[in-house]
Order: C-alpha cells, then sequence, then structure tokens
C-alpha cells in the first residue's frame, strides 16, 4: 500500500509539471521572461529598439493586423535582415538571438506587439 500511495504521488508530481510546462504564456510572461533584457517598451532603448516603436512601424506598413502579426512572427521565428521590417534598426543594434519558445509563443508575443 505504501509502495502505492507513492507511485500515485509521483504521478501526481509529474502530471503537474507536464501540465506546467506546456501551459501557453501570455504575452506579458514572454516580454518580461525573454524581450525585456534588450527592449524597452518606450524610449530610450536599451540594447534593440523600444516594442512600441516597433508596433508602430509594423502598423504603419502593414493595413491589416492578421498580416502584420505574420511578420512579426516571421521575424522572431527567424531574425534575419531578410525578415527584417528596418534594416537600419538591424545595423545599428544587430540582429536580435532567437528565442526558445514555441510557434504559439511565437504568435502570442508577435499579437501583443501589434496591441502595444
Amino acid at each position: 500500500m505504501k509502495h502505492f500511495f507513492l507511485l500515485i504521488v509521483t504521478c501526481l508530481f509529474f502530471s503537474s509539471l507536464s501540465h506546467a510546462a506546456t501551459k501557453p504564456m501570455t504575452g506579458d510572461a514572454i516580454y518580461n521572461k525573454y524581450c525585456s533584457v534588450c527592449h524597452t517598451m518606450n524610449p530610450p532603448p536599451k540594447l534593440a529598439p523600444p516594442l512600441r516603436s516597433i508596433a508602430a512601424m509594423y502598423r504603419g506598413k502593414y493595413s491589416s493586423k492578421k498580416e502584420g502579426v505574420e511578420r512579426i512572427a516571421a521575424f522572431v521565428k527567424l531574425p534575419n535582415i531578410k525578415n527584417a521590417l528596418a534594416p537600419g534598426a538591424v545595423k545599428k543594434y544587430g540582429l536580435m538571438s532567437r528565442l526558445p519558445i514555441s510557434s504559439n509563443d511565437i504568435r502570442t508575443i508577435a499579437e501583443w506587439v501589434w496591441d502595444h
């Protein structure tokens, strides 16, 4: 009986860890964990352009949220000069690093940036 109880507790523990690991992050959480290291929300910049400036640039270039979010997500997924909307910013700050996040989280942060 003691081993059975230990087995149940162990299964519940690992089940809760698995659930926590797959729970999608919010845009705020992704920003705070990954983006805020380099990006401020507003000027002055840290190591990269402020996110509100980036959002305004995408909203100025793309008329639909869907297209803008897709372009932001493409850059976050694979930061390169081809995907960059502002090559001057890349020249000034360099390319950002790829984020170790899922495609769903990339979509979440892209939507979050667009909305700011």
